[in-house]
């Protein structure tokens, strides 16, 4: 068994360079000269170990149809069968969800409900941390404005000797100081929130049973 997943991998490899132009997610839709080059029992296997519903064999045939070109389903099942055999391992589910795939319902029953479970679990990890680096660069950027800001209201200040002048430019940097900061207090909260609830669901995620 080990073996077969293992030309299985092997065989992922390999196709990595055949299906470098489409988008495995779902998103896209394949070209006319991929269609006319199409391996469809290949599509099948590399959307199968990448746990893809039959949604994207609907998309790929109306794509390719609109090219002119038939997709070859039998082939493209056999394919996927295969793929889905090393996609619905019960340790996948985590691996996936943590690199921020979801799960799209393939496995067998006796599996399902475990691997949805697990799934849900690690994307909300990778979600959540997604979301506090997000906010943490957010909070940097802001960091790094109110440096800037401060270095040019004090050259535009020492360049004028007008008080008009000197009295527009202080309401300006006092008001992109309030603006800045009081965004700045909003990130906090959230990164706050964030980070108790990173806690909580690595906490779920450490609980699952190896």
């Amino acid at each position: 068994m080990a073996v077969y997943f293992l030309r299985l991998t092997k065989a992922l490899e390999a196709l990595v360079v055949l299906v470098l132009g489409w988008a495995i997610s779902g998103c896209a839709v394949m070209s006319p000269k991929e269609c006319e080059m199409a391996n469809w029992r290949n599509i099948g296997l590399v959307d199968g170990l990448a746990g893809k519903s039959l949604d994207l064999l609907n998309e790929r045939t109306s794509a390719c149809a609109e090219a002119g070109f038939a997709a070859d389903a039998p082939a493209y099942l056999r394919g996927r069968d295969q793929g889905l055999l090393s996609y619905c391992q019960i340790d996948n589910a985590v691996r996936t969800g943590l690199r921020g795939d979801r799960y799209e319902g393939v496995c067998p029953p006796g599996i399902d409900a475990e691997f949805r479970r697990r799934n849900q679990i690690a994307f909300e990890v990778h979600r959540l941390r997604e979301e506090v680096t997000r906010l943490d660069r957010r909070s940097e950027e802001l960091e790094g404005r109110l440096r800037r800001h401060e270095r040019e209201h004090e050259k535009k200040w020492k360049d004028t000797s007008k008080d008009d002048e000197r009295k527009r430019l202080r309401e300006e940097h006092e008001e992109e100081q309030r603006r800045v900061r009081s965004e700045l207090r909003d990130i906090d909260r959230n990164l706050r929130r964030n980070r108790d609830q990173l806690r909580d669901a690595e906490w779920a995620l450490d609980r699952l049973p190896r």
